[in-house]
Formats: C-alpha cells, structure tokens, sequence
C-alpha cells in the first residue's frame, strides 16, 4: 500500500518508508507477512526482520533489492521456499534465514552471490542435495546447512571450497544425511 499523499512511500509493518530514502530496516516483534512492496525499496541496504509472528513466504520481489547486503530473517515463522530471484541480489553479503520452516530446495540462483561472506540455512526443513552452485561463493566465510533434511554427497567443488576457507563440515553435515565423497 502507498502513502495516497506521497506515492514515493510504501506501508510496511504500520510505518510508510520513502521508497528512494529508505536504506536501513530493523524491526523486532513484528507480526504478519512480508510484504510483496518490500521490493519497491531500490536503496534498500540492510534488512533484519525478527518475529515469531511473521508468516508465510519470502516474496518472489525480494530479488529486485540489487543495493541490498544484509539479510536477516532469523527466528520467524517462515515457510515456503527460498524463492530463485534471491539470485539477483548480487552485493548480498549476509544471508541469515535460521530457525524457520522454510522448505523445498535451496536454489541454483544462489551460486549468483559472489560477494556472500556469510550464509545461514539451518534449522529448518530444507530437503534436497547442496547444488555444486554454492562452489561459487569463493567469498564465503560462514556457511551453516545444519539440521535440515539435506541429503546427497557433497560434491568435490564444495569439498574444495570448505577446505580453501577453513569451514567447519559439521556445519553442513550435522542433523543432515549427507555423504562425503569417497576419494
């Protein structure tokens, strides 16, 4: 919804925010969804949404936030899937969707986020195996897959990327039933 006196601003959790001015939104206790309009905010930097309250999905527009760097949906209620366009977010540095319900598979889009640095998927219903995408994120310096439903064997890229950074394999294998790849 937009401000009928500013069409500049979209209505997000009880607050209009300048569609062009807004760069930072930290919000906790919210209650409802996320908004499909959280998209309209071209300059938007840092995202951090905390809640037991917030419901269903991360919206397909999330991927039209190409200034974004930083976002934290940790400990929500969240379901549904990682939506591919998060692949278009291509300064995204910080990605922390722990302790939801998200579902589904974490997508090909991801190996798009060169600049990823840190990355939490855990606890939560992610099923699938790790796609040889995230070899990609040469960047990465946290990685947490742990407590999903992931399965497969991790490829030998991803071997090789965990060892390059000095990331913990339990961060990726614990409470999940992924194999290593027999050498």
């Amino acid at each position: 919804m937009t401000n009928p006196e500013n069409s500049n601003s979209v209505f997000l959790w009880n607050k209009y925010y300048d569609i062009n001015k807004t760069e930072y939104i930290d919000l906790s206790n919210v209650e409802g969804n996320i908004p499909s309009d959280i998209g309209k905010l071209k300059n938007l930097l840092y995202l951090k949404i905390r809640g037991k309250n917030i419901k269903g999905t991360i919206p397909n527009s999330i991927g039209y936030l190409k200034k974004i760097i930083t976002i934290d949906f940790a400990f929500c209620g969240l379901n549904g899937s990682i939506p591919s366009s998060i692949g278009n977010l291509k300064k995204l540095k910080t990605i922390n969707l722990k302790s939801n319900n998200i579902s589904g598979i974490i997508p090909h889009s991801i190996g798009n986020l060169t600049y990823l640095k840190s990355l939490d998927f855990s606890n939560n219903k992610l099923e699938g195996y790790i796609p040889e995408d995230i070899s990609k994120l040469k960047k990465i310096w946290y990685l947490n897959l742990s407590n999903n439903k992931l399965n497969g064997t991790i490829s030998e890229n991803i071997i090789s990327l965990i060892s390059k950074n000095n990331l913990p394999i339990s961060s990726i294998i614990s409470s999940n039933n992924i194999k290593l790849p027999l050498t």
